[in-house]
C-alpha cells in the first residue's frame, strides 16, 4: 500500500495497471493477490487524501506538542455498537469553547477542515464545549495512527492507543475487502477481545500487562 501511495504521488494522479508496471516496486499480480484485485487497489487509493498532508511534514514541535495535549485531553474509544458485531471506533479531543484554538492547532497538524469541530453546551454543565470526533476510517488509518505511531504516546493512554489501533486495523481490513461483508468469526472473537480490554485498561491500576 505505501508503494502504491507513492506511485500516486508521483504520478499526481491514481496508477492504472500500466502505470503500476513502470513506476511500482512490485508487479500488479502482487497487488492482485494482496487486495483481491488492481482495481481494488485503485478504489482504495481514491480514499487518500487529495492533498499531500503527511506525517513525514509534521515538525517535532507540533508532533510532540499533539502527543502531550492527547495523553491529557484525547480519548480512544473502541466499543460495540448497539446491535450486531460490529463496533465503533472514535478519536475525540473535547475542550471549552473559550479554549477552541487548542482544537483548531490539533486540526492544523493533521490536516483536517475545521467544519469538523462541533459545539454544544455539556451536559449539566452551564459551559460550551468544543469536540473534534473523528471516526472517518481513512482519516485514522492514514493520519491520526501513522501520526501516533512517530510520536509515542506513553502511559495508560499509549496502552489505550495500541488496542484503538488494533480495532481499527480489523475494521480497516474488512472495509477494504468489501465493506458490505459480515465480520468474519476470528474478526468478531478479536473486536469482543479489544472491546473488552479496553474498558478494562480505563480502570485504575489496570495495564496490558494485567489483563
Amino acid at each position: 500500500l505505501d508503494d502504491l501511495i507513492r506511485v500516486k504521488l508521483q504520478l499526481g494522479r491514481i496508477p492504472g495497471y500500466t502505470d503500476y508496471e513502470k513506476h511500482g516496486k512490485f508487479s500488479s499480480s502482487t497487488v492482485k493477490t494482496m487486495f483481491g484485485s488492481f482495481h481494488k487497489a485503485r478504489l482504495l487509493l481514491g480514499y487518500m487524501p487529495k492533498d499531500d498532508w503527511s506525517v513525514d511534514k509534521v515538525n517535532e514541535g507540533d508532533g510532540h506538542w499533539l502527543s502531550g495535549f492527547v495523553e491529557g485531553e484525547g480519548c480512544f474509544f473502541i466499543q460495540h455498537r448497539q446491535e450486531g458485531n460490529g463496533c465503533e471506533v472514535r478519536f475525540t479531543i473535547s475542550q471549552r469553547v473559550d479554549r477552541i484554538d487548542a482544537i483548531y492547532e490539533v486540526c492544523r497538524i493533521l490536516g483536517l477542515s475545521f467544519s469538523e469541530i462541533a459545539t454544544e453546551w455539556d451536559k449539566g454543565k452551564y459551559t460550551k464545549a468544543a469536540t473534534l470526533n473523528i471516526s472517518n476510517l481513512p482519516i485514522l488509518i492514514f493520519r491520526v495512527i501513522p501520526l501516533f505511531d512517530k510520536f509515542h504516546l506513553r502511559g495508560k493512554k499509549g496502552e489505550d492507543f495500541k488496542l484503538f489501533r488494533a480495532g481499527v486495523k480489523v475494521l480497516w481490513h474488512k472495509h477494504i475487502t468489501g465493506g458490505k461483508r459480515y465480520l468474519s468469526p476470528q474478526e468478531i472473537k478479536a473486536i469482543h477481545t479489544l472491546c473488552r480490554m479496553s474498558r478494562l485498561i480505563k480502570k485504575p491500576f489496570i495495564t496490558l500487562a494485567n489483563i
